[in-house]
């Protein structure tokens, strides 16, 4: 089942989001993430937070469309989109998961949002951040990534574990051949797309890769 969070950063709709929300089986907002579903025409199946930051107008809305509401303390040890991504780990047909309007918007929450996405509880989700600028994706030794794009795209891989081992690339400018990136490393920076299509797979570890598609 292929599962979308809306999350309460900055989201600017685009071609590619909008194919994503068509084929979307199961719509989740984070708190005010909410806005942005109502904002798109899209009624999320569950809102999740301490709806601390979302309006009475857009709450009203969706207690009127029975969207179902799972509300939890203001005073908790986890931010609405690890609440969100907790709520689908109860979904066992859950195993492709966006997550739009993650980042933009506080710093803290963005940095948060990605390393979120690297908890070993998520392992066996396939995860992925978009926003108009960029598409991001997790990696790990149950996803390898099979990416499509255009010739000479930038490609950026980062650690998000103290280190990633057996790391292979397939038509990527600077191949790498069972090989261990570092965190706080700059080697995996600016790669490059050779061919529309390209894998990345892992051994150990979790590797971010960043498509910037401007």
């Amino acid at each position: 089942m292929n599962a979308v969070i809306f999350a309460n950063g900055n989201f600017v709709a685009t071609t590619y989001s909008d194919l994503i929300l068509k084929q979307a089986e199961l719509i989740i907002a984070a708190d005010n993430g909410a806005r942005y579903c109502l904002e798109h025409g899209v009624l999320p199946d569950v809102l999740v937070g301490d709806l601390d930051s979302l309006c009475p107008r857009v709450l009203k809305e969706l207690q009127v469309a029975d969207t179902r509401i799972l509300l939890y303390p203001s005073e908790k040890n986890a931010t609405d989109l690890e609440l969100a991504l907790d709520h689908l780990l109860t979904y066992q047909s859950v195993t492709d998961i966006t997550i739009l309007g993650a980042l933009g918007g506080r710093f803290d929450m963005s940095l948060s949002n990605i390393f979120l996405t690297s908890h070993p509880k998520y392992q066996y989700m396939k995860i992925k951040i978009i926003d108009h600028q960029n598409l991001l994706y997790i990696i790990n030794a149950h996803h390898p990534l099979f990416l499509s794009g255009r010739a000479g795209d930038t490609i950026s891989l980062l650690p998000l574990t103290s280190s990633v081992e057996g790391i292979e690339t397939l038509n990527l400018r600077y191949a790498l051949k069972n090989e261990t990136l570092y965190a706080a490393s700059t080697r995996g920076i600016s790669n490059q797309l050779t061919n529309s299509e390209a894998k990345i797979t892992v051994n150990k570890g979790v590797l971010l890769c960043v498509h910037s598609i401007v």
